[in-house]
């Protein structure tokens, strides 16, 4: 379980995050959603301390996070990001494995972890295991990019809008089948979104935001039920029901 405890962050005069609080539940997913500039991504990285937080508190697993040592804080979250971050000069093997040797699993262990993972995101080890970044699609790399979140088993997964640069059917499909891994492995997943659709494809529990702070957060059917104001309501707009009806379909697909 994740909880997020009065936080407030600020960049000079800036007001970034302001006395947020939200507990995610453990093995679910929870989507932060708003539109830019209300404080999402902050939040996000706020978690695994690579933005430090001017006041208040973020526990996981009961324990505070600035009790304990920032790098082995992130070895334990699995983290992925719209742009990947693969590295360049690094085969896909090799990326997955970051943390893993970070570590100190042996060889063989991690070996085994790679294929596993890339089987699982639906990539063949025998052909993905030697290529480097800039042998593969955009599509391929997030896959990649997801197999190394998860390579050390993490409990906690934090992803910022890691399909965001994709082409609307290849988003669609990763959508489908991130779910899907969700559904088997029951992590505990903080995914920022600003997209409407992707938020109702994928959440547990949608936590909108404005202005760094917490707008109402619930079931997705709950924002569109009973919206806490005006703000909650036209974010979502009249259209929200046929998106869910959208959303659940896709989700019997997958």
């Amino acid at each position: 379980m994740i909880e997020i405890i009065g936080v407030t962050k600020r960049f000079g005069d800036t007001v970034a995050v302001d006395d947020f609080s939200l507990t995610i539940a453990e093995g679910t997913l929870t989507v932060l959603l708003g539109p830019s500039g209300c404080g999402k991504t902050t939040t996000l990285r706020a978690i695994n301390r690579m933005v430090e937080i001017d006041s208040g508190q973020i526990l996981i697993g009961g324990r505070d996070t600035r009790a304990q040592d920032a790098n082995q804080l992130r070895r334990n979250i699995g983290y992925g990001i719209q742009s990947v971050g693969l590295f360049p000069h690094m085969t896909v093997a090799r990326n997955i494995a970051t943390v893993p040797r970070l570590l100190g699993w042996d060889a063989k262990r991690i070996a085994a972890r790679v294929e596993e993972l890339l089987e699982m995101v639906g990539l063949d080890p025998a052909v993905y295991l030697p290529k480097r970044p800039h042998q593969l699609s955009g599509g391929e790399a997030q896959r990649v990019g997801v197999a190394r979140a998860l390579a050390a088993d993490p409990p906690v997964l934090l992803l910022d809008e890691p399909f965001g640069a994709l082409d609307p059917l290849t988003r669609a499909r990763l959508q489908t089948e991130f779910g899907r891994l969700q559904k088997v492995l029951r992590k505990t997943v903080l995914f920022v979104t600003h997209d409407v659709e992707e938020a109702l494809t994928l959440a547990d529990t949608i936590a909108l935001m404005r202005d760094g702070r917490l707008a109402q957060s619930g079931p997705p059917e709950q924002l569109w039920l009973d919206p806490a104001d005006d703000f909650v309501r036209s974010f979502f707009g009249e259209e929200l029901s046929l998106r869910m009806q959208i959303a659940a379909m896709r989700g019997r697909d997958g």
